[in-house]
């Protein structure tokens, strides 16, 4: 996990204030478990249990596409950043705001972390 007295060759801090503390939120509160019902390990006991509990089909894909937005926020939290810290390719900037868009859409933490961090990150201007 990310620890913020890690640092880089020139004795930098990787990760420090906000963006320690908005990275470490969704790896702590998610990434784990989540990284492991993505990938499969677990899945079909937890799906299983949750249909025991009566879930209807939507509440069932809801609750799964859930897992997966939670990762997919913190994939594009990490790519924001790296794409902030090192500089942006041709026309980065421009789909990871799409994948922000689709995030966003979906996922209320997706909007309240693009709110308070990435949306000035992602500005055409900056």
């Amino acid at each position: 996990m990310l620890q913020a007295g890690q640092k880089d060759p020139l004795d930098a801090p990787w990760l420090t204030g906000s963006r320690l503390a908005v990275l470490t939120y969704f790896y702590d509160e998610s990434y784990g478990s989540a990284s492991r019902i993505v990938h499969q390990k677990d899945r079909a006991l937890y799906l299983t249990v949750l249909q025991a509990r009566g879930m209807t089909r939507e509440e069932l894909l809801r609750v799964r596409n859930i897992v997966v937005l939670r990762a997919a926020t913190l994939h594009a939290a990490v790519v924001t950043e790296v794409g902030h810290e090192f500089g942006w390719s041709r026309d980065a900037k421009a789909r990871l705001r799409t994948a922000w868009a689709y995030l966003i859409r979906d996922f209320d933490p997706a909007l309240e972390a693009y709110e308070l961090r990435y949306r000035r990150l992602l500005a055409r201007t900056s």
